[in-house]
């Protein structure tokens, strides 16, 4: 599994994932100050699911993601029921794919950067 980022609602920050507990549905997140890694309820967090494809700049491209081209600004989109990803910019859907990636740049997510879909 590629690791996959959370949104902590009441921080309103997206972390990396240390650890997951799905027994107790506990997620434990980096926030980059030490190893104590803090833990949340996973009712308190979104899942951001890793796409396993990387942007132009070899970073890795995640569900809910703000990506652009030279021409367009799209979010990252998994189709319902399927290990699919799309980029959505409001009007048209277009499959994530090795090519495509070659050509677009995250440039933040839709949780801490909604002013970049305003455009």
């Amino acid at each position: 599994m590629l690791q996959p980022r959370v949104f902590v609602k009441s921080k309103n920050k997206v972390y990396d994932v240390a650890e997951l507990h799905f027994d107790i549905k506990i997620v434990a997140y980096e926030n980059g100050v030490d190893f104590n890694y803090p833990n949340v309820h996973f009712k308190k967090v979104e899942f951001m699911e890793n796409t396993g494809f990387k942007d132009k700049n070899g970073k890795y491209i995640y569900e809910d993601d703000i990506v652009k081209n030279d021409v367009n600004t799209y979010t990252i989109k998994r189709s319902e029921g399927y290990k699919v990803f799309s980029m959505y910019n409001g009007n048209l859907y277009v499959l994530l794919d090795e090519s495509i990636c070659k050509e677009i740049e995250v440039i933040g997510n839709i949780y801490e950067n909604k002013e970049l879909l305003e455009c």
